[in-house]
């Protein structure tokens, strides 16, 4: 009788234990896509280019968030808002107060949300800490 106790104990509590959530995430920047593997994530974070419809499809029937990454503070195509180099990944630093750049970064992201992306990773925010002197003091401010 004694025993009974904890074996209603052990089931009563493995019943009401709540499922483990994962909370783990993925970042692939490769193409393809290997969905099998991803399967592993609740949340994958890729370059939008690099993933077909398919494959986000793929993922979203699955329940996987799926985040499209998208650099705030550099871009790999020159243009009126470059304001220097960075020599690391051999990027263009953006002028984050540039209405030009401001209205490619919320293009970009309304393109993004249109083709089903649950969410934006956004990356290079600190990219104005590499600019000098000159030009760092008003991308701060942006």
């Amino acid at each position: 009788m004694k025993y009974l106790f904890f074996i209603l104990l052990f089931i009563t509590a493995n019943v009401t234990a709540k499922p483990e959530t994962n909370n783990s995430i993925a970042f692939y920047y490769s193409a393809p896509m290997p969905l099998a593997e991803m399967t592993f994530y609740s949340r994958v974070v890729v370059q939008p280019e690099l993933i077909t419809k398919h494959e986000l499809n793929w993922l979203k029937q699955r329940n996987i968030a799926v985040y499209a990454y998208l650099s705030v503070g550099e871009s790999f195509s020159k243009s009126e808002s470059s304001l220097s180099v960075n020599p690391n990944w051999n990027s263009h630093i953006s002028d984050l107060t540039a209405a030009q750049w401001q209205q490619h970064i919320q293009n970009s992201a309304l393109s993004l949300k249109a083709r089903g992306f649950n969410g934006l990773f956004l990356d290079t925010l600190d990219s104005y800490q590499l600019l000098d002197k000159k030009h760092n003091k008003s991308a701060q401010q942006a």
